[in-house]
């Protein structure tokens, strides 16, 4: 303008207002960027320090948050004794951490296919659980007890080895 050169000076408004929209452009897509979770918990999986640079498909999961307000209790049952397991069946476990410690559970809901967990297929079963305990963490292991109702002495000691009878000499 101090030219008193109109075209150039059009020109230079034009790459002006075209920074301007670019980089309002890369705001949006940090803001769009930012990863926040609708609730407050603790990352169980994902690190991506190893995916620096790397192009992650949208869909991807990128981590794994466990809430710390409110639990679900995953059993894993064996295969052998999914024909038991049922919603409303109730029970107890103790974590490793500490065993000395009981909680009862009862089963709100169960896996209809098996899975796969340590060379063994089992059936899992999730339970409902609001605990005051501070020191559980998500991840944690332990063992569960299902009452599954009374059954006769005979049945509890002989079942399994009949059952593998059954399985061994089947033709």
């Amino acid at each position: 303008m101090a030219e008193d050169d109109p075209v150039r000076a059009q020109l230079s408004l034009a790459n002006q207002k075209l920074s301007r929209t670019q980089l309002e452009i890369i705001e949006t897509r940090i803001q769009q960027s930012t990863i926040r979770a609708s609730f407050d918990g603790v990352i169980i999986v994902g690190d991506l320090r190893k995916a620096i640079g790397a192009v992650v498909s949208r869909g991807d999961p990128l981590f794994e948050i466990a809430p710390l307000d409110s639990w679900i209790l995953e059993l894993q049952v064996p295969d052998a004794d999914a024909e038991d397991l049922a919603c409303g069946l109730s029970g107890e476990f103790a974590l490793r951490a500490r065993p000395e410690i009981s909680h009862h559970f009862t089963i709100s809901r169960t896996r209809l296919k098996a899975e796969a967990h340590k060379q063994k297929n089992v059936y899992i079963a999730e339970a409902d659980m609001d605990l005051p305990c501070t020191w559980m963490r998500p991840g944690m292991e332990g063992t569960a007890k299902i009452l599954v109702g009374r059954r006769s002495v005979w049945w509890v000691v002989l079942h399994r080895a009949i059952d593998y009878l059954r399985m061994a000499l089947w033709i």
